[in-house]
């Protein structure tokens, strides 16, 4: 049985307020969410102070150069209306960015993005794992620099919910009815110039305004007479597709005709071999229907999600250089945000944001006590109902859950 502790953090809620103010968050829910754009107008061009401002941005690009080298997807793109979809960076004879070449794209109307700003920059980091703890969604973000009378994309839509943060100049867009409801992530396709009709919105971000666009809605941007920097952050939904696969997942554990393979030759089949599969498939389906057991599915989704999270970046590399002073009597605090303990096959489990430790089922008691408390002493940690823990068996476990950034050293 898992059970998770620990109410939504305060940083989480008050980023997704700060993120909407002043627009309540339940209104944006009940109104916007899923359904249609929100432009939030603040005429507050301080409202992202401490995120990112344009002087960040060179920063950014040599904290970018190392990471072009290595293998996998670009970290930074080039994009303008007109040219080859991603054109990659330049990069130099040794295989690093090239900077210069960089601008001097940007001066020849390339916008340029910088994929997954959230692993270069501590305060779109902490954005980012504020906002997955607060909606349980996976979150990223990615930053785009736009010179002067540019466009980087033709009309298209995001498979992703999408939130744009105008932190520097400003920039026009348009938003257009949905060329797909809520599409899979999976349906990322070019938009036709048939399909779209005349905006549903024409309007321009200034610095400090705020533009949500659910996923599937057409848009478009360019700027004007003055550069833009925005950072769009986009939001991975799991779905109730999603659920409803995980809810079979589970009910295959304890039923074993989901287990069994398909028949042999399944796509060569007749007329009547369909039919049969037809009625074998209904027959599990109201199966896995009459026995759905939600608490079920999240117990077995939840570490997994947990684990998925980016921790928080709270100086926890400090408690690790005094792990060697650590004894009974020492005062340990549990890091801030969601928790899930579990027993599975005799080993009881703690998952935290990006971490979990595992150990023999009698710590049960133990990790559920970390798990629901703030401060404590070493000393505290409880045993089994049928005996306590030793001393030594108390600084062990507490030293294992320092390391692996479940708990902090000291009462602050």
């Amino acid at each position: 049985m898992t059970s998770i502790a620990g109410p939504r953090s305060s940083p989480a809620a008050q980023a997704l307020e700060q993120l909407l103010a002043p627009l309540p968050t339940d209104v944006f829910f009940r109104d916007f969410w899923e359904q249609r754009y929100c432009v939030v107008t603040r005429n507050s061009s301080d409202h992202y102070a401490g995120l990112f401002t344009t002087r960040d941005v060179d920063t950014l690009l040599h904290q970018c150069r190392q990471g072009e080298a290595a293998p996998g997807r670009p970290r930074i793109r080039l994009v303008k209306r007109g040219d080859a979809p991603n054109r990659p960076a330049p990069m130099t004879k040794s295989g690093l960015l090239d900077i210069s070449g960089v601008y001097e794209a940007y001066d020849n109307g390339y916008t340029f993005i910088v994929e997954n700003a959230h692993a270069r920059s501590t305060p779109i980091a902490a954005l980012c794992h504020n906002l997955e703890a607060a909606l349980d969604f996976g979150v990223h973000a990615n930053l785009y620099v736009t010179p002067r009378g540019a466009q980087g994309f033709e009309p298209h839509f995001d498979t992703h919910d999408v939130f744009v943060l105008q932190l520097a100049g400003s920039k026009a867009w348009r938003v257009y009815e949905s060329a797909e409801t809520l599409p899979m992530p999976d349906n990322d396709r070019r938009v036709s110039s048939d399909e779209i009709g005349s905006p549903l919105g024409e309007f321009e971000l200034e610095r400090g305004d705020l533009l949500y666009i659910p996923r599937g809605a057409v848009h478009q941007a360019m700027t004007t007479d003055a550069s833009s920097v925005h950072l769009t952050v986009g939001i991975h939904v799991r779905r109730w597709a999603d659920l409803l696969c995980d809810a079979i997942m589970a009910a295959a554990e304890r039923d074993i005709r989901l287990r069994k393979a398909l028949p042999a030759g399944i796509l060569g089949g007749t007329i009547e071999d369909v039919q049969t599969l037809d009625s074998h498939l209904g027959d599990l389906l109201h199966t896995c229907a009459r026995n759905a057991n939600c608490t079920e599915v999240l117990e077995r989704i939840g570490p997994r999600l947990l684990q998925q999270r980016t921790p928080d970046h709270d100086g926890h590399f400090e408690s690790l250089d005094r792990l060697s002073t650590l004894t009974t009597e020492t005062y340990v605090r549990r890091r801030p945000g969601p928790c899930l303990v579990g027993v599975k096959n005799s080993r009881a489990t703690i998952t935290v944001a990006g971490s979990a430790v595992s150990g023999p089922a009698f710590l049960e008691r133990a990790l559920r006590f970390v798990a629901q408390a703030r401060v404590f002493q070493v000393r505290d940690l409880p045993g089994p109902e049928w005996a306590p823990l030793s001393a030594d068996a108390q600084v062990v476990l507490a030293k294992r859950l320092v390391r692996i950034g479940i708990l902090d050293v000291g009462e602050l």
